[in-house]
């Protein structure tokens, strides 16, 4: 039996609550962007934290074979449906793993990455990153790239958004590093890594790159907003992506791209 995941409490609607927003298009815009320089047609990408699969859809259209994980069967199941009717089954497999346990012989021996991606904060959910980083490592090609998407320590739009409604306790709930979050009537634990804490963490990789995704927008409770003015908005999601490199220590989320390097001696 499959084990499950507080995720699998969000999966049914999750695209309809996330992925489907305007707001989620712009952000993963700004994310493909930096990543599309790393692939080829014909690359291989591990995936971790997959969801619904809206990304590993966006790869496989690049022309890349998508090893595509996530701990929750409820998320992969939404996957599923989607790869299947839209007929990239080649070009995409699933398979249900444990961040917190991944171990490269959870993969096909022969399988060897370009790259390893995950997206939207999956990592956010994994307290020590050094095994995750260090199964990377080992499931990459010489000179392969680790490009990781997460939720920084301090979000300015978020502070703003709930400051000014007197929400205090969230206006400031990353800068402790670890909180919680509620799914399926239960309380788990989610960690803010910031990218000091992430390069430190990244033994045998070194950093090529570090951009803000989110800086100039607001946070997914403020979604509403991109909504209702998109124009508006839509035009400082443009200038967020210009200036992202800039913009990493107040974005909603931070994209880092290590790349491996050969252990030293």
């Amino acid at each position: 039996m499959a084990s499950t995941s507080p995720f699998d409490a969000f999966a049914a609607d999750y695209d309809i609550r996330f992925s489907e927003r305007l707001p989620v298009t712009w952000l993963r815009t700004a994310v493909y962007e930096r990543i599309a320089p790393l692939l080829g047609n014909g690359a291989r990408v591990i995936e971790l934290g997959c969801g619904t699969g809206e990304d590993a859809i966006w790869l496989a259209r690049q022309g890349c074979d998508v090893w595509a994980t996530d701990a929750s069967s409820g998320m992969l199941g939404r996957a599923r449906i989607k790869i299947d009717e839209l007929d990239l089954g080649s070009r995409i497999s699933l398979q249900q793993i444990n961040l917190t346990h991944w171990q490269p012989a959870d993969l096909p021996t022969d399988f060897r990455a370009h790259l390893v991606f995950s997206n939207f904060g999956a990592l956010n959910c994994v307290e020590d990153v050094r095994p995750v980083f260090r199964a990377a490592w080992q499931c990459l090609n010489e000179g392969g790239y680790l490009a990781v998407s997460l939720m920084g320590r301090f979000c300015l739009s978020e502070t703003v958004y709930f400051g000014i409604r007197g929400q205090f306790t969230k206006a400031v709930r990353r800068w402790r590093a670890k909180n919680h979050y509620q799914a399926g009537g239960e309380w788990h634990p989610v960690w803010y890594h910031s990218p000091a804490d992430l390069r430190s963490q990244a033994e045998n990789f070194e950093q090529r790159s570090l951009y803000g995704i989110g800086g100039l927008l607001p946070p997914s409770e403020g979604f509403g907003l991109c909504e209702r003015w998109p124009a508006l908005f839509g035009q400082l999601a443009r200038w967020d992506r210009r200036l992202g490199r800039y913009l990493y220590p107040i974005s909603d989320h931070y994209l880092m791209i290590l790349q491996k390097i050969k252990p030293s001696q």
